[in-house]
């Protein structure tokens, strides 16, 4: 079901804008490379972060 069509059918729900956050933030959080940079470019995270590549395990 689309968002808009969602919105048509009247169909009481709600967004909070903490709860949109947080879920940006834990996306971000995953997010490598050019993919986080962009993604604190578009979401004005200041903070630098300096984690290490995400470790691939084999087993």
């Amino acid at each position: 079901m689309t968002f808009t069509k969602h919105c048509k059918e009247k169909i009481t729900s709600s967004f909070l804008p903490y709860s949109v956050s947080v879920a940006f933030a834990m996306t971000y959080a995953g997010a490598h490379g050019e993919t986080g940079r962009q993604m604190a470019q578009v979401l004005h995270f200041l903070v630098e972060r300096s984690l290490p590549p995400p470790r691939r395990f084999s087993g």
